[in-house]
């Protein structure tokens, strides 16, 4: 970072500001307000919205406790145990036995971290939903604090403000909310990840690329789909050693490519229904129940019909018996049937990857069934991914703009490719990095306009180094 990288926001000197008053308090005034404002908005919403909304998501109540908490989630101590049943199980399993296993008793590779933070969760306050929902609000809190810190240190201009913007946009993201409320690894994941790009952001020593190399691992074994980070966080390392022959970095990126690839061998091994399920993405983002799917129809995803039982497709006989023709050509195979698919059907795949490049880049899937949360995606769309997109190209020389677009590259690229998600729930670590840049940007812009106001309503002159007086902390 030593070679012309640093924007004016990351250089070693200004790191001091961020221990300057702000406004006449000190910063860390600022940095607990900011956790407590994130951290009870969202815990907020995720009660609603997992106990109360009009939405299809499955409710839980606040009383339940022990057994019949855990048999409240669809799918437990069955054969089909996902989402949060699934999670369930492995922090069980933790606390009789101390590892995490999936319920035929293989260990539980998918996302043994968050298996052992729940567990962790449930030893403290017992087996029921608060013990878990107020510890990831803090974690949701302290996501969006360190967002805030990123945006700081890469703002040129009106530090503050883009500090405050960048949480504020985190304060309102009401899809980061509803998962606070229920058993999900997004609360962790996103602390970690905005962890991992705040420690890229401030890598001025060998040590931080060491560390974030550890926190991505982390990361990788938080969550299953957080190995498409790894690998770009992996990539960005070796760009980085490429131009400065920086050790570190190439020990940094050695380290994720090991988590990656030992992690991608665990799910490889055959058993357990949710390995399978996971080997299988491709098929289920690519079969022939898409080929009726218009060119400019939003995403669904076409497989099993309990997933989405609101959605007025349903697969025709003539749909159904290809798809298991496909089934039988591949031995049953899922991956060979969908890379079988997409060989003898190049257009129909090209076809159904416009359609996931759009829902990846755009606000919109067709699984979003209120008009509520089309308006609210929308909103939250406009406000961070123009200027997000905006303040990354502008970085784009900077070794952190570089990262931001290695993960934009390997998140958009596997649901363009692959398979997209449901409520772009997987498209987020791509959305909190642009949530920084985006904030730079409206920092500046607040700065231009302020620099364009009659003298009398400007801070006078000799305010303007305070952080309140012109904000060019």
């Amino acid at each position: 970072m030593t070679h012309g990288y640093f924007s004016e926001g990351t250089r070693p000197e200004n790191n001091t500001a961020i221990r300057q008053r702000i406004c006449g308090l000190p910063s860390w005034v600022w940095a607990i307000a900011f956790v407590a404002c994130i951290a009870c908005a969202h815990l907020a919403y995720g009660l609603w919205f997992w106990t109360k909304s009009p939405t299809n998501a499955p409710k839980a109540a606040l009383s339940l406790k022990g057994e019949d908490f855990l048999k409240s989630f669809p799918g437990w101590d069955t054969e089909e145990e996902r989402d949060q049943a699934a999670y369930n199980r492995p922090a069980i399993e933790i606390l009789k036995t101390g590892v995490p296993r999936y319920r035929t008793g293989a260990f539980f590779d998918h996302a043994p971290v968050y298996a052992y933070f729940l567990a962790a969760c449930y030893w403290i306050g017992g087996v029921r939903l608060l013990s878990v929902v107020i510890p990831q609000a803090v974690l949701s809190g302290l996501t969006g604090l360190l967002l805030a810190i990123a945006a700081w240190r890469l703002a040129p201009v009106w530090r503050p403000a883009a500090a405050a913007i960048a949480a504020f946009m985190v304060l309102i993201n009401v899809r980061v909310a509803s998962f606070v409320g229920t058993i999900s690894t997004l609360p962790l994941t996103l602390a970690i990840h905005a962890l991992a790009f705040y420690l890229a952001v401030s890598a001025t020593r060998p040590w931080k690329y060491i560390l974030f190399a550890l926190v991505t691992v982390f990361g990788v074994y938080t969550t299953a789909s957080y190995f498409l980070v790894g690998c770009a966080a992996a990539a960005w390392l070796i760009w980085g050693f490429m131009r400065s022959r920086l050790p570190a970095q190439l020990i940094g990126a050695g380290m994720i490519l090991v988590g990656v690839i030992t992690k991608l061998a665990l799910v490889s091994v055959p058993g357990d229904p949710l390995r399978e399920v996971d080997k299988a993405m491709f098929w289920y983002g690519n079969n022939p129940y898409y080929e009726s799917v218009g060119w400019f129809d939003l995403w669904t995803v076409r497989e099993d019909p309990t997933w989405t039982p609101w959605l007025p497709w349903q697969a025709s006989d003539a749909e159904k018996a290809r798809y298991n023709d496909y089934l039988q050509r591949a031995g049953g195979d899922k991956r060979k049937a969908g890379l079988l698919w997409a060989w003898e059907n190049p257009m129909e795949y090209v076809k159904m990857c416009f359609v996931r490049l759009r829902a990846t880049l755009g606000p919109l899937t067709g699984h979003m069934r209120l008009w509520q949360n089309k308006l609210v995606s929308t909103l939250l769309w406009l406000l961070v991914f123009p200027a997000g997109f905006f303040g990354l190209w502008r970085a784009r020389r900077t070794l952190h703009g570089q990262l931001g677009w290695f993960i934009v590259l390997a998140v958009c690229g596997f649901e363009t490719f692959v398979i997209a998600g449901l409520q772009q729930r997987y498209r987020l670590p791509v959305d909190v990095i642009l949530i920084v840049f985006a904030a730079t940007v409206y920092a500046g812009l607040m700065a231009r306009m302020a620099s364009k106001l009659p003298s009398f309503l400007t801070t006078p002159a000799r305010n303007a180094t305070r952080p309140c007086g012109g904000m060019t902390a």
